[in-house]
């Protein structure tokens, strides 16, 4: 018995010794900590994305207490603040400073939109029908042609569209903003800033919410310099006469949010750690496949027995 174990150590019924149990068990741990690495990645990235399965625009403009604005919802809360006559007659004033520097006339519209229905009930066919045009009182307008003078009267203009509708507070609702920019036919729809675009420079929708005077007003400021950026308008220099030389009023800070410089910045240092886990697992794959596997040796066997003992003479 003992001299065929001896002869066969490789059988497969000999229990494996304990250095060779510890080379089976061992694992990488580089593997496991490049996974979580990658998984709380996934998670950072998607809180400061806003969610990968929102749109890039509503998740950079729309916050954690403001909701995208839909003539079909139902807003009971108090009017929206206005512009005064002041107001209007200031911010023509800024506005056509900038006319003159680009030759295009910019204007803005504010809107109260719980004084707007997606359709009407018509009580005598008991049907619905769609709603008309904004009532006259629901909105303040105006552009650089001066107070309540629309900026399509220009054959060049560029317009910020806002509505702002209020929720009541005890609704499980947020109030709801809308931002759009539209233009005559010299342009086209990408030649337009998006409220993406309006979110960079601290313009959101929870600003509106706030501010909607002020913030209207700025969104209308910023128009002309937002189309400067992305091509649209060639910049042109303040002239010395511009507001006897003094700057255009400041824009709201940005406390909307994380700002897209922040975000890319953030996005960054993430794959940058991500690259560091995947490196790390590599490495813990590549030490244990280098390792050299020890065969085990044979099991202890009896104890070698010597020859028998003389006997004397009897």
């Amino acid at each position: 018995m003992s001299e065929n174990l001896q002869q066969n150590p490789g059988n497969s019924s000999v229990p494996p010794t304990g250095a060779h149990r510890a080379t089976s068990k061992k694992t990488g741990p580089g593997c496991g900590l490049a996974l979580v690495i990658m998984f709380v990645v996934y998670v950072i990235a998607f809180g400061v994305t806003g969610g990968f399965g929102l749109d890039g625009d509503d998740a950079r403009f729309y916050g954690d207490e403001s909701d995208q604005y839909s003539r079909s919802g139902y807003y009971f809360g108090q009017p929206i603040p206005r512009f005064s006559n002041e107001d209007s007659r200031r911010l023509a004033q800024a506005l056509s400073d900038s006319e003159k520097r680009y030759g295009l006339c910019f204007g803005w519209k504010l809107t109260d939109g719980s004084e707007d229905a997606d359709e009407d009930y018509d009580t005598e066919t008991g049907t619905l029908r769609p709603s008309g045009p904004d009532p006259r009182s629901s909105y303040d307008r105006g552009s650089s042609r001066g107070p309540n003078t629309p900026a399509g009267t220009c054959s060049r203009w560029a317009e910020v569209q806002v509505t702002v509708a209020y929720t009541e507070e005890d609704s499980e609702s947020w109030s709801g903003v809308d931002l759009d920019v539209v233009g005559s036919d010299n342009f086209e729809s990408y030649d337009l800033p998006d409220s993406s675009d309006f979110a960079e420079l601290g313009i959101d929708a929870e600003t509106f919410i706030d501010r909607p005077v002020a913030t209207t007003g700025h969104a209308a400021l910023a128009l002309p310099l937002l189309m400067t950026e992305n091509g649209t308008l060639e910049p042109k220099p303040v002239s010395p006469g511009n507001s006897a030389g003094k700057p255009e009023q400041p824009l709201p800070p940005a406390d909307g949010g994380m700002s897209g410089l922040s975000t890319w910045i953030w996005l960054g240092v993430l794959g940058a750690v991500t690259v560091l886990g995947l490196v790390l697992g590599f490495r813990g794959v590549a030490r244990q496949k280098s390792a050299p596997s020890t065969p085990p040796g044979p099991p202890p066997g009896p104890p070698t027995q010597g020859p028998p003992p003389r006997q004397g003479p009897g």
